[in-house]
């Protein structure tokens, strides 16, 4: 660097080093402008699909925006895709459960219901204390219970 004595004297030494129109150099700049701008539309496309989503993957969706660097739009896809899938897994878990719990309380067969066959410790037979007969009840029609205990 030469050393200047005037302000003159510094932009003419500037002008020489940077005021010559360089190719490569323009071409670099250049390049990083458009990878720029292509970040900055991945980016959009990645907030305008988050934003799309229901609000049972906003868990999913806090923990993508977090990430750094910021995920391209494929790998949130994916990301989103994989919770999907665990989230079915787990519902249609859940379903069979719940299905197994409510055979494990219901008769085996319909005629059960009106000869009092099943078992005995979630319903007691309800005696009419007029007669010692089995109470007949108003709401299903059925014997053994009344309204107040009726099944329905």
């Amino acid at each position: 660097m030469k050393y200047a004595n005037t302000p003159l004297e510094i932009w003419v030494d500037l002008r020489e080093r940077f005021g010559k129109e360089s190719a490569p150099k323009a071409y670099e700049l250049k390049q990083s402008l458009t990878n720029t701008h292509q970040e900055a539309k991945e980016n959009e496309r990645l907030y305008e699909f988050l934003m799309g989503l229901n609000g049972e993957f906003s868990t999913i969706r806090t923990q993508i925006l977090s990430m750094s660097p910021i995920p391209t739009l494929r790998t949130a896809y994916h990301i989103i895709a994989k919770d999907e899938q665990q989230r079915a897994i787990f519902a249609n878990k859940r379903t069979a459960i719940d299905s197994a719990a409510f055979q494990a309380f219901t008769p085996s067969r319909p005629e059960d219901f009106s000869t009092q066959k099943w078992n005995k410790s979630t319903q007691k037979d309800v005696k009419n204390p007029n007669n010692g007969e089995l109470e007949h009840c108003e709401f299903c029609g059925r014997d053994g219970h009344n309204r107040k205990v009726c099944f329905k």
